[in-house]
């Protein structure tokens, strides 16, 4: 669409100058119509480029075909329509432990959305060995937090691993009893309730949680999100019985 209007510009540019005189000044306006009209097509152009890279991109890296899943999110669509599929069935020829990082993020919190809870355990060891290797000496990269909060949740609800939970939040205690956000609050709410056994205290972080999901500026994780606070709510519900 850029590029057609961009032409249809050039086109009526190069009609007014074709009716310009010999003057000087219909020469100067002659080559600022040919300036502007040329510079529009080459920003148009640009931008196809950059688009159809992006493309190749998403079609050839994991990097590219999670940065287009995320674009999916960012414009409304929940993570049901993502069609996300394991790492192992995608035909990347290389993946980057970074990629295999980001990817698990994403993956684990599709399924967990699908209730697909059987699949989650093979992506949570998967996952753990790149992240202990990116890891560096107490202290945590913030782009792969995402991950430590997916794991501690998984072995505060789905598995209740003590060992692994404390583990997972001794890692990341500092940062995400600052963290207002939901999936924060969430995630201390499963391990306050299934590790620490303290009902009170996962009550109060559930009830933070679903007061900062009105917080939350992208519909599909808005969505997710507000299914495990839910899911929340009823295992503290069934405990309290």
């Amino acid at each position: 669409i850029i590029l057609a209007i961009s032409v249809v510009v050039m086109i009526i540019a190069f009609g007014v100058v074709k009716g310009l005189g010999d003057s000087e000044l219909d020469g100067l306006i002659r080559c600022c119509l040919i300036s502007i009209s040329t510079g529009l097509v080459f920003h148009a152009t640009v931008h196809i480029i950059i688009a159809l890279y992006s493309i190749y991109k998403a079609e050839t890296s994991l990097a590219g075909y999670l940065q287009s899943a995320i674009n999916k999110l960012r414009a409304g669509e929940p993570y049901e329509n993502l069609n996300l599929k394991r790492q192992e069935d995608l035909e990347f020829k290389k993946t980057l432990d970074y990629e295999k990082i980001l990817h698990f993020m994403l993956y684990f919190n599709y399924l967990d959305n699908a209730e697909r809870f059987d699949e989650l355990k093979p992506e949570v060891v998967n996952v753990e060995t790149p992240l202990s290797k990116n890891r560096q000496k107490d202290k945590l990269s913030n782009h792969y937090i995402g991950a430590y909060y997916s794991l501690l949740y998984y072995y505060s609800y789905h598995e209740k691993f003590e060992y692994k939970a404390n583990t997972y939040y001794d890692l990341i205690s500092e940062i995400i009893n600052k963290d207002r956000d939901a999936n924060a609050n969430r995630v201390l709410g499963f391990y306050y309730l299934n590790i620490k056994n303290d009902l009170d205290k996962a009550y109060e972080y559930a009830n933070a949680a679903y007061k900062a999901l009105n917080k939350m500026p992208i519909a599909g994780e808005k969505r997710y999100e507000e299914a495990c606070v839910n899911r929340l709510f009823a295992e503290i519900d069934k405990a309290q019985q």
